[in-house]
C-alpha cells in the first residue's frame, strides 16, 4: 500500500504515481530495450571475434543475468498486458534498429580513422555502453520531470527499473575490449562530429513523445485494442 506524501490527498498522490508508472513502462522501457538490443549485438560481435573468454565472458554473462532480472520485473509490471509489452518491444526494434546501426557505423568509422584494430567489435561494444548510458539518463530525466510536475519524488519506488546494473557490468566489458591496446587509451568519440550527430538523433528519438505514442498505438492495434 502506497502512502501519500504529507499534505497531499491520496487521490492526487495516486494519480501522479499512475502517470509516472505509465511513463516508466513506455519511455524507460523503450530506452532499456534499445540498450538491450545494442548490447546483444555487442555480445554477438564479441563471440564472433573470439573474445568471449575469461573476464570478458564473466562480465558478459553477468550483464545478461542482470538484464534478465530487469526484464522479469518489467514484465510483472504489465500483468495481463504482457503481450502488449512484447509487441511494443517489437516496435522498438523496428523504429530504433536503423538508428543504432547508424551510430555503430559512426563509431566504427571514427575508430578506423585513428587506425584502431578490431574496430567492428569495439564499435559494437561501445554502442551498447552508450545506449545503456542513455537509458539510465532517460530514467533520471523522467524522475526529475515527474517530481517537478507532481511535487512528489517517486524515484525510490521505480529505481529497480533504472538500467544501472546492466550498464555497470557492460562497462566492465567495454573497459576491457574498447581500449586501444596499441595506444593504451580510448579514442574520444565526443570529438567526432558524426558520432555526436548520431548520438543526438538517438537521444532525440528516445525523447520524442509523438514517436512513443505511435509505437504504443501500433502495439494496441496489433492486440485489437483501441484508446
Amino acid at each position: 500500500m502506497l502512502a501519500s506524501a504529507p499534505g497531499m490527498s491520496e487521490q492526487r498522490y495516486m494519480a501522479g504515481f499512475d502517470k509516472t508508472n505509465a511513463l516508466v513502462n513506455v519511455l524507460v522501457g523503450v530506452a532499456n530495450e534499445a540498450a538491450r538490443i545494442a548490447i546483444a549485438q555487442g555480445v554477438d560481435a564479441i563471440k564472433s571475434a573470439g573474445l568471449y573468454k575469461q573476464r570478458v565472458k564473466m562480465w558478459v554473462n553477468e550483464t545478461e543475468r542482470r538484464q534478465n532480472v530487469y526484464e522479469a520485473l518489467h514484465f510483472s509490471n504489465f500483468g495481463d498486458r504482457r503481450q502488449l509489452y512484447l509487441d511494443l518491444l517489437d516496435r522498438v526494434e523496428d523504429e530504433f534498429g536503423k538508428h543504432i546501426f547508424n551510430f555503430y557505423m559512426s563509431v566504427k568509422q571514427c575508430l578506423d580513422k585513428f587506425g584502431v584494430p578490431q574496430s567492428e567489435v569495439k564499435a559494437r561494444v561501445e554502442c551498447g555502453r552508450v545506449m545503456a548510458t542513455l537509458a539510465v539518463a532517460q530514467f533520471d530525466v523522467l524522475m526529475r520531470q515527474m517530481k517537478k510536475e507532481t511535487g512528489v519524488d517517486y524515484t525510490g519506488f521505480f529505481l529497480p527499473g533504472r538500467y544501472t546494473a546492466p550498464l555497470q557490468s557492460w562497462t566492465e566489458v567495454a573497459d576491457i575490449i574498447v581500449v586501444d591496446k596499441t595506444k593504451g587509451k580510448l579514442v574520444d568519440l565526443n570529438s567526432d562530429a558524426n558520432c555526436m550527430l548520431a548520438m543526438e538523433i538517438l537521444s532525440r528519438k528516445l525523447n520524442d513523445a509523438d514517436e512513443m505514442e505511435k509505437m504504443c498505438l501500433q502495439a494496441l492495434e496489433i492486440n485489437g485494442m483501441k484508446i
